[in-house]
């Protein structure tokens, strides 16, 4: 059985490892990071569905007066195009990998996601920007693709940069923990055996004062009025040497007067 720090140490190490767990658990970029990255994106798709609305549905951006990319809002754009999906061509929907509203809708939170600052992984924003160039491909707007797929690429090498030295650092933190659970097992040893000699000595020094408290108390009380007796006859020589040598002082001075 386990001795009892070796499951103290396991269980802090198990708690440190839930904690790298959850910290490990997603890959982020900086807030600014991923803020700029989806602006982009969703700036550089608002401006190719509104070149492809004026070519292909001109009545759709006259009927709402907008005038300019910038009045295109890509969350509204891509609910009016659910119902319009024969504006594209079959062979380029077929060829997208998924359904074509579910496009839509992964578009859609491009820009949702960049207005409301929600924080998504780096993963997250990897599948946004790979829907967004498929979404371009669609739209067959040449600029569009070039810049949202070295936009995907970049920040794909860069978010495998990041997985790569979290690999690194988690291989090291490994090696770390190892060492601090084995020095938290032998401090916990070194505790235990300092208390069990404290405990060892306290009852041997109680067995030594029992042992001299118990030949005390099992002394003849003969042998105790004998010693009583002794020391009280040696009291009495020292009191009469002391008088003999007072005696003798007295004499002395009142010699020394009468003379």
């Amino acid at each position: 059985m386990p001795s009892k720090s070796l499951l103290r140490a396991l269980r802090v190490l198990t708690k440190a490892c839930m904690r790298v767990v959850v910290y490990w658990a997603s890959v982020e970029l900086t807030t600014l990071t991923q803020h700029k990255l989806l602006v982009l994106a969703q700036e550089t798709l608002e401006r190719a569905c509104y070149d492809f609305t004026i070519a292909s549905m001109p009545e759709l951006i006259k009927s709402e007066g907008r005038d300019c990319a910038e009045a295109l809002e890509l969350n509204i754009w891509t609910r009016k195009m659910e119902s319009r999906e024969d504006k594209f061509l079959v062979e380029d929907v077929a060829e997208l990998g998924k359904p074509f509203n579910d496009l839509l809708d992964t578009v859609a939170q491009i820009r949702h996601t960049a207005v409301h600052r929600l924080r998504i992984s780096a993963n997250r924003i990897g599948l946004y920007l790979q829907d967004a160039e498929s979404l371009s491909r669609l739209l067959h707007d040449r600029g569009c693709l070039q810049s949202l797929s070295r936009l995907r690429r970049e920040t794909h090498l860069a978010i495998e940069d990041l997985k790569g030295n979290k690999d690194l650092l988690e291989s090291q933190l490994a090696v770390k923990m190892k060492d601090i659970t084995a020095r938290r097992v032998e401090l916990d040893r070194l505790e235990e055996s300092v208390v069990a000699d404290m405990v060892r000595e306290d009852q041997e020094y109680t067995q030594l004062v029992g042992k001299s408290l118990l030949q005390i108390v099992n002394i003849p009380d003969t042998t105790i009025h004998s010693i009583l007796a002794t020391e009280h006859d040696h009291d009495s020589d020292t009191e009469v040497a002391r008088c003999s040598v007072m005696y003798k002082e007295v004499d002395v001075c009142r010699d020394d007067w009468v003379s």
